[in-house]
C-alpha cells in the first residue's frame, strides 16, 4: 500500500464527500422530478447523508469484487438526468457494474444508457399511474411512522399519497405535538399551517379528521 500523507488523505475524504452530495443531488432530482426510485444493489438511496452513500458504495464494492465507486455511480446519476426517462425503479450498482463489463469510457455515459435503459426511453415506454388516496387511522407510533414513510415514498405524487389522519383528539394540538417530535418532515408537510377539523365522517364522537 502506497504512503500517503495525511493531508493527501484529508483530501481524498473531501473529494469523495463531494462526490456523494452531487450523487444526492442527481438522486433527489431524479425522484421527484422524474419518478425515478434509485437503489444500489436493492439498498435505497433516497433521504441518504454522504456518508451512509459512501458506505454503501464500499459494501458494493465488497459484494461484487469491482471497482464501483462514487465517482462513477455520480457520472451515470447526472448522465440520467439528461435522458426522457420514465418513471421506474433503477439499480445504479448494476448499471456501474455493466459499465465496467462493457468496458465503458469516460465520455461515453450517454450512449451506455440508452443502450440499457432503451425500453424506459420516451413517452412511447410511459405507463400513466393512477394515484391512490390514503386515510391513515391514527397517529400514535406506528402511525406516525408510516405516516413518515407514506410522505418520503410520495416522490411526484404519482403513487400512494396521504391525504388525511382520523385521531381521538378533539383539537390539532396534540396531533401537531406528535409531528414535531417525530422530526421536521412530518411538522412541515402535514402542519405548514394551522388545520380545520373536516366534517365527521364516521359514527364515532371521539374521531375527528384532519386533511392534509
Amino acid at each position: 500500500m502506497p504512503n500517503i500523507s495525511y493531508d493527501e488523505m484529508v483530501q481524498n475524504r473531501i473529494a469523495h464527500e463531494k462526490l456523494a452530495t452531487r450523487s444526492i443531488k442527481a438522486i433527489n432530482d431524479l425522484w421527484y422530478d422524474k419518478g425515478i426510485e434509485m437503489v444500489l444493489f436493492r439498498n435505497q438511496l433516497i433521504d441518504k447523508r454522504a456518508s451512509e452513500i459512501l458506505s454503501l458504495h464500499n459494501y458494493a464494492h465488497k459484494m461484487v469484487g469491482k471497482p464501483i465507486d462514487v465517482e462513477a455511480t455520480t457520472a451515470r446519476l447526472e448522465a440520467m438526468l439528461t435522458l426522457d426517462l420514465c418513471p421506474a425503479r433503477m439499480d445504479i450498482g448494476r448499471l456501474a457494474s455493466e459499465w465496467h463489463e462493457n468496458g465503458g469510457q469516460a465520455g461515453s455515459e450517454i450512449a451506455f444508457l440508452e443502450k440499457q435503459l432503451a425500453g424506459f426511453i420516451g413517452p412511447e415506454n410511459y405507463t400513466p399511474t393512477q394515484p391512490k388516496d390514503v386515510v391513515l387511522y391514527g397517529f400514535g407510533r406506528i402511525g406516525r411512522l408510516l405516516a413518515r414513510e407514506l410522505i418520503m415514498q410520495d416522490g411526484r405524487g404519482e403513487q400512494l399519497r396521504l391525504r388525511a389522519i382520523v385521531t381521538r383528539d378533539k383539537g390539532t394540538g396534540m396531533a401537531e405535538k406528535r409531528a414535531s417530535c417525530s422530526g421536521w418532515i412530518l411538522s412541515m408537510v402535514l402542519f405548514p399551517a394551522p388545520l380545520k377539523p373536516m366534517k365527521k365522517t364516521t359514527p364515532l364522537s371521539l374521531m375527528a379528521t384532519w386533511s392534509i
